[in-house]
């Protein structure tokens, strides 16, 4: 039950991002992930956008508290990719890959009421064990969080 409330919350929030909000990034300002990131050794489900995600929290400086991913990936498509940084000053910021694409499309801070109901279910993620499952030709979801523990160091 609760892998579906997280899951639901960030597929609500990318569908929100996608469809309901107006999209001012131009496709010149779409960010591609870049190549050389810090290593995710558990990452099974699109590691180069979990490495993305832990390079954005690590470059947010002293800024960046942790960061959730919601990552997709299937046989012919995926459901895209959502990440969310949390930051001690400024508003927690919402990352969006939509669907099929290569490069962030959507780079925006998050409402206070955004964040005030997503806020809850993510820290209820924390604890969310590992499902093994073999499926073929099925879309697979991988939550992930990160968290700075120290100079240069990251929890996931």
């Amino acid at each position: 039950m609760r892998h579906r409330l997280v899951i639901t919350a960030f597929v609500a929030l990318a569908s929100a991002a996608c469809g309901c909000i107006t999209n001012k990034v131009k496709e010149s300002e779409a960010k591609a992930a870049p190549a050389a990131v810090p290593a995710v050794p558990e990452a099974k489900v699109r590691p180069d956008w979990q490495k993305y995600m832990v390079k954005a929290l690590a470059d947010a400086a002293d800024d960046g508290v942790e960061a959730f991913g919601l990552f997709s990936e299937g046989g012919w498509a995926d459901a895209g990719q959502v990440m969310v940084l949390v930051k001690k000053a400024k508003p927690t910021q919402l990352l969006v890959v939509q669907t099929g694409h290569k490069a962030v499309d959507i780079d925006r801070p998050l409402s206070d009421a955004e964040w005030q109901a997503l806020k809850p279910l993510l820290d209820d993620g924390k604890g969310l064990e590992t499902i093994e499952s073999q499926a073929f030709d099925a879309l697979t979801y991988e939550f992930a969080h990160a968290a700075k523990v120290g100079a240069g160091r990251f929890a996931n």
